[in-house]
């Protein structure tokens, strides 16, 4: 007996075994949403410049306080912030002295706009030299002019200064007005590589929530907002880790109390709890392995495993005091649905999303260790003492076969008609997809909106980003020059932010020059020389290189607006105030060297194609689950299986669409486990047939799935919910319809 106690005791020492491994790594689990979408099939090129400009994103996390004492709530929330080193300095501006005497030995190849359009009028550039003389307060002025009595320099750099920065300023302070023209102040931050994973984003967002609800009590008046790409994570992993251990929670008490309920002992309580535990902890076991660092949102889905692995227990403990040859037919018909259901989430593992690669390897590593405790260990555990059905089981079971009996021969025909209304609904309402990324995201609505607000604040709902390619550093900035130029010709209002503004290629600063050395020769400065008492010096050849920008104020915006590699260079610019229809041109007229930047345009593109090709792999899993079924139980039961499983399919979708409005991948996905699923009822309805243990197997089986899953839909992350929704309904039509493949009496 001891042995068998040990073989209780086993779980639980490897489950705390792991628990401390799992804590002692706990950084080595992932959170990242954008981690489990599928790879863009752009150029290697792209794809790195995209991951390099979207750590510029996830770095950054925005504070927005406004209303009563706003300037003062900012001011505190500044210093401590500071003390923290949260503060992102370069949010702050760089330094204008610093970037003035830079700039002003280059002043011959690069011209401010206004003083640029004044050349070849004399007295338009006496205008725009005195003018820019007659604000004696303005930094960029009091800063250059000694440098370049021209105040050239101070234009040029007053002009990119404020045109850079999305922020307006007020002293040391960052701003934007709404609608009403009231003022948000923010603040930037800058969150560290460890602060975006998953244990250092919670500990991040737990302390900015403290910092945050402490300045509320102080300034009780005023409003506070925050984003950033690190404080959903922070939410989303709080909301997965929640779910996981509330779901999983109420799923195993379901399924204590059912088996409870179905055999009256505690034995078969501890023989289901040793297969859930083992399979269980194979399936993290093996992703941990294979992956070394494991997806929250394949736990989440794992849980699923339960369901599935404890039909194997159940249908042992129903025949656990059955005959011999009896018992042997139930283990070779929990090995084919075994096989089955192994093969189909098998396929997961070939996805490009990451997250069901890992669910594969999870749920089949889970499923073989069930399969096996099912065919060794509870026998034997159950070898002295069987376990016995309720008699109340036994007698709703009873009943059920009677009806079962009775309706079998007009099931074939209700199935068809049901098969035929299915399809007149489709006919009037098509099945609506949507697999748009935010699927993913189970961030709080606040958190929403706060994002929504900045980005509106911020004129990002006016501006589009793109990313520019080329060869070679000097063709990129050709190319972003020839952008400006096409845009401006386009679009009066249109505003363009680009390195080229900052560095302008070899050719554009010949052209400058030209353009210096005729107004020079041509006298245009003469009024302002005469003037001024001086002799105004413009550097020949002296041109400002990208080396030259590297050991200048500049060099960290050089490296996080452009991505340099062997294989070519990509750059970041947004342009503001261009319409659809204009974007759409200008993409056309470089087709080669400009691509649009959406990522969550360019993801759900890519799931909405990963999802077309699911529904072919699906097609192509009901076929070879077909197949098995007709090569196992004969032709005839395996087409009314196959029947049976895509009108479950298809009205499981139909009720999801009734109730959410659209489908998306995730509810093709559950169609996977439903085929999976279905081949276990359609397994024993053909080899045990409307026998009383059976009914009251499949029907544990059904009721355990559904604790399971059906609590899936109540996920606050739509994925979640959408998978757990359409499978619970399938379910239900899988339990109600799977009957039909019954032999009839002139078939027994």
């Amino acid at each position: 007996m001891w042995r068998r106690t040990l073989w209780v005791l086993l779980p639980a020492l490897m489950l705390a075994a792991l628990v401390g491994w799992w804590l002692a790594a706990k950084q080595g689990l992932n959170s990242n949403i954008l981690a489990t979408l599928p790879q863009s099939q752009q150029s290697i090129l792209l794809r790195n410049a995209d991951e390099h400009f979207s750590a510029q994103f996830a770095e950054r996390v925005l504070v927005s306080v406004t209303g009563l004492q706003a300037t003062a709530a900012h001011d505190a929330l500044k210093r401590r912030f500071s003390e923290l080193g949260w503060l992102n300095s370069d949010a702050q501006g760089v330094d204008i002295q610093m970037l003035l005497r830079f700039y002003s030995r280059y002043r011959s190849v690069v011209l401010n706009e206004e003083l640029e359009n004044a050349l070849g009028d004399a007295n338009a550039v006496s205008r725009a030299v005195f003018g820019k003389l007659s604000q004696p307060s303005n930094p960029f002025v009091s800063g250059s002019f000694e440098q370049d009595p021209s105040l050239n320099t101070a234009g040029f750099v007053e002009q990119r200064v404020q045109a850079w920065s999305p922020f307006k300023t007020d002293g040391q302070r960052l701003y934007q007005t709404d609608d009403q023209d009231q003022r948000h102040y923010f603040l930037v931050l800058s969150v560290s590589h460890e602060q975006q994973q998953m244990g250092g984003a919670k500990a991040f967002y737990d302390s900015l929530q403290q910092h945050l609800q402490a300045l509320q009590k102080t300034y009780p008046e005023v409003q506070y907002h925050y984003s950033g790409i690190a404080l959903h994570t922070a939410e989303n992993a709080l909301q997965a880790e929640y779910e996981m251990n509330l779901f999983g929670g109420l799923s195993l008490l379901g399924v204590i109390l059912v088996l409870w309920w179905a055999f009256g002992s505690l034995r078969p309580l501890m023989v289901t709890a040793i297969v859930i535990l083992y399979s269980g902890l194979a399936g993290i076991v093996a992703t941990l392995l294979v992956f070394q660092q494991a997806h929250v949102l394949s736990l989440v889905f794992g849980i699923t495993l339960i369901g599935i692995a404890i039909d194997y227990s159940v249908h042992r403990l129903t025949h656990s005091n059955a005959k011999p040859n009896e018992v042997n037919a139930v283990a070779r018909s929990i090995t084919l649905g075994f096989v089955t259901t192994a093969l189909g989430y098998s396929l997961f593992a070939f996805s490009p999303i990451g997250v069901l690669s890992q669910v594969a390897v999870f749920v089949v590593a889970g499923l073989a260790a069930a399969w096996l405790l099912a065919l060794i260990v509870v026998p034997w555990w159950l070898m002295d003492r069987p376990v016995t059905v309720s008699p109340t089981w036994l007698s709703g079971a009873r009943w059920w076969c009677r009806h079962l009996v009775a309706w079998q021969p007009k099931m074939l025909m209700v199935t068809l008609l049901l098969t035929g209304l299915s399809a007149v609904w489709l006919g009037f309402s098509p099945l609506n997809f949507n697999d748009h990324i935010r699927l993913l995201n189970g961030s709080s609505q606040q958190l929403l909106e706060n994002e929504a607000l900045h980005h509106r604040l911020l004129g990002g709902d006016k501006t589009q980003r793109f990313m520019v390619q080329g060869q070679t550093l000097e063709m990129l900035l050709e190319t972003e020059e020839q952008v400006a130029d096409w845009v401006a010709a386009q679009e009066d209002n249109a505003e363009i932010q680009r390195i080229s503004n900052w560095l302008p290629s070899l050719v554009r600063q010949r052209q400058q020059q030209q353009k210096i050395n005729r107004a020079q020769q041509d006298g245009d400065f003469a009024q302002v020389e005469e003037l001024l008492g001086v002799r105004l010096d413009w550097p020949e050849q002296n041109w400002l290189s990208s080396e030259a920008v590297q050991s200048s104020p500049l060099k960290d915006v050089l490296e996080t607006k452009v991505y340099q590699s062997p294989d070519g260079v990509v750059s970041w610019i947004s342009i503001s105030n261009l319409r659809s229809d204009q974007q759409q041109m200008l993409l056309t007229q470089f087709p080669d060297s400009l691509v649009l930047y959406d990522k969550a345009a360019q993801l759900t593109q890519l799931m909405e194609h990963f999802r077309q090709q699911l529904l072919l792999t699906l097609a192509g899993v009901l076929l070879a689950a077909t197949a098995v079924l007709a090569f196992s139980l004969g032709l005839k039961p395996a087409l009314k299986g196959a029947l049976v499983m895509g009108l479950s399919i298809i009205m499981a979708w139909e009720g999801t669409a009734m109730l959410v409005g659209s489908l998306s991948l995730f509810n093709v996905l559950s169609a996977m486990l439903i085929i999976a699923l279905a081949v276990d009822y359609l397994v024993f309805y053909v080899r045990q047939g409307a026998s009383e243990k059976n009914l009251v197997a499949i029907t544990l089986s059904l009721v355990s799935s559904l604790l399971v899953f059906g609590v899936l839909a109540f996920s606050n992350t739509p994925a979640i919910s959408a998978f757990g929704l359409t499978a619970a309904l399938g379910l239900v039509f899988l339990y109600a319809l799977s009957p039909m493949v019954m032999k009839g009496r002139d078939e027994t």
